[in-house]
């Protein structure tokens, strides 16, 4: 049985005021070695892209969004946490298929004003337990919520006060976490450094497994950059093909995102590899 949001969202204020006050980082990282691919590796497809195929026969899954515009329209209040019921159909959609599904709220802050933080964890918990009854069978997380994504803090080292206190931010939200049935980190791309991503990833991937144990990590990957929020140019192939190795080798899973008002392109690059390392998946669950 779920805990109930009241009794989580009640120690949350406190919570909130403690660990920003004193910390509680566990220093719990990644040993960037030795790491088992998952053999059952997820991919799944968040893809939008105009004249898109069907990708199943591949093994990309599609994955169920649940976005702001489906729970609120558009236009409206979303300071309050969404009636379930307006979403019914993709929950029973969900639900009677034991889907996985990503709840996409981006406009209720986890990092600022304790008061104000504790209040979004309340809300995050009171909207996915509602959803969680709807549909009992599913699998629902929220997109890029805890943990906290932040680049600079990532990579900046375990022994680094930066990374101490990025860990005590994903403490204050980890019930959020804990709540959800899988986890999704969003790794975008903000750099041509390599290297810096890979790390970056690494101790997100890291981070969502020490506050939400046991729960499956299934990273957002984009085949462009994100520059401020919109989208740049496409990554280089062999970029793009070493983050799907790093998705597999670190996390269970990743979701595909992108295309939004693109039309598909069967030649492009990203694709090319993303098709290449579906086919070695499929060749190594067969050995």
């Amino acid at each position: 049985m779920r805990p109930s949001w009241k009794s989580i969202a009640s120690v949350c204020a406190l919570a909130v005021a403690l660990l920003l006050a004193a910390g509680c980082g566990s220093g719990v990282t990644s040993s960037g070695s030795g790491v088992t691919p998952n053999p059952n590796f997820a991919v799944w497809d968040g893809t939008t892209y105009n004249g898109k195929p069907d990708l199943t026969s591949l093994g990309m899954v599609p994955v169920i969004s649940i976005s702001q515009a489906l729970m609120w329209g558009d236009g409206n209040d979303m300071s309050n946490p969404p009636n379930p019921q307006k979403i019914g159909s993709i929950l029973q959609q969900a639900n009677s298929s034991n889907g996985t599904a990503v709840i996409d709220i981006e406009n209720w802050p986890v990092q600022g004003d304790p008061s104000v933080i504790a209040d979004s964890i309340q809300k995050y918990l009171v909207t996915i337990q509602s959803f969680q009854q709807l549909a009992p069978a599913a699998k629902l997380g929220y997109y890029s919520v805890a943990p906290i994504r932040d680049y600079w803090d990532a990579i900046s080292g375990p022994n680094s006060s930066q990374y101490v206190a990025w860990q005590q931010r994903n403490d204050v939200v980890a019930p959020i976490a804990q709540q959800a049935d899988v986890l999704f980190p969003s790794v975008y791309t903000f750099y041509t450094d390599q290297s810096g991503w890979e790390k970056y990833a690494i101790a997100q991937i890291s981070e969502a497994r020490r506050i939400a144990p046991g729960k499956p990590v299934y990273v957002f990957l984009w085949p462009r950059y994100e520059i401020e929020g919109t989208a740049g140019d496409y990554m280089p192939a062999d970029y793009w093909r070493m983050e799907l190795e790093t998705a597999r080798k670190y996390a269970d899973g990743v979701v595909i995102w992108g295309g939004w008002q693109e039309n598909w392109d069967d030649n492009a690059p990203w694709w090319l590899e993303t098709k290449a390392f579906l086919n070695e998946l499929k060749v190594a669950a067969t050995n």
